[in-house]
């Protein structure tokens, strides 16, 4: 899922982790890159990878990993084929498990119970 946001190129990005990210240097500063899938179209098909970089700050993700990312948005094209790449400004790890334990089990909802106080502004 992309949302974009702001300007042009700025955009959110919800995807899974395709492959460990790796930690490269260009011009003496350094940054992570890795792939990031977001899903699938109405027919059943992968949309396209997007490559992230983050540069200067550390950051370890695992493949499988779920994220939100923020950042400027770039699309190239080359031979017919489209590429999608963001420079991210922010980056957030998914840390909620799928079956937590019992004891970080969701409470129940509260009960909601109708009032007719007058007093209330609406």
């Amino acid at each position: 899922m992309i949302i974009k946001y702001g300007n042009k190129e700025d955009c959110i990005v919800a995807g899974i982790v395709v492959a460990d990210s790796k930690e490269e240097e260009y011009n003496g500063e350094n940054f992570v890159k890795f792939g990031l899938g977001i899903g699938k179209d109405k027919d059943g098909n992968n949309l396209p990878l997007i490559n992230v970089s983050v540069w200067n700050r550390k950051i370890d993700l695992k493949k499988s990993d779920r994220v939100l990312v923020c950042g400027k948005l770039k699309i190239n094209q080359k031979d017919d084929k489209t590429f999608y790449s963001i420079s991210a400004d922010y980056i957030s790890k998914e840390t909620c498990e799928k079956n937590p334990p019992a004891h970080m089990a969701l409470l129940d909802e509260p009960e909601m119970k109708e009032t007719e106080d007058d007093s209330l502004p609406f």
